[in-house]
């Protein structure tokens, strides 16, 4: 399994947003159901990334199957074409019981003006998960390289 580690600044940046996300769920939802944070906030993946990385960015968070995310948008060059890979960095989830058809929108313009957050930087490498830790190997920096 691979996983995409952001830089620290940008795993700053996306602890302060969680933590504000997080925290508004919960004083807006009932005692049946609450939202934990998740951690790391890497994206773990089965396949290798390609070479030659246009750009990156997080796109505004969105909660899909009872877990909230940060989309990853990573644009590559491939034969002379840009394609898109899109991966998901899962930072909260939901425990208790939960409603079948839970929403949430982000009702803070500062949190949706955040977005989309570019990076130029990131990690891969192989990532081992066990007994609830994990471990980065091979650790490869990727930078974006802008046409």
């Amino acid at each position: 399994m691979f996983a995409f580690v952001p830089g620290k600044d940008a795993l700053l940046f996306l602890a302060k947003i969680q933590k504000k996300i997080i925290s508004a769920f919960n004083s807006n939802c009932s005692a049946e159901f609450f939202a934990t944070p998740v951690f790391p906030l890497w994206a773990f993946f089965d396949f290798a990334l390609p070479e030659k990385i246009i750009s990156c960015e997080f796109l505004e968070p969105i909660l899909k199957d009872e877990k909230f995310i940060f989309p990853v948008k990573i644009i590559f060059l491939k034969d002379g074409t840009e394609n898109e890979i899109n991966l998901k960095v899962v930072f909260g989830k939901i425990l208790g019981e939960r409603k079948s058809s839970l929403e949430f929108h982000l009702d803070s313009d500062e949190i949706k003006n955040c977005f989309p957050y570019k990076i130029r930087v990131f990690k891969t490498g192989n990532v081992l998960v066990q007994n609830n830790s994990w471990q980065l190997f091979d650790e490869k920096w990727v930078k974006c390289q802008p046409l």
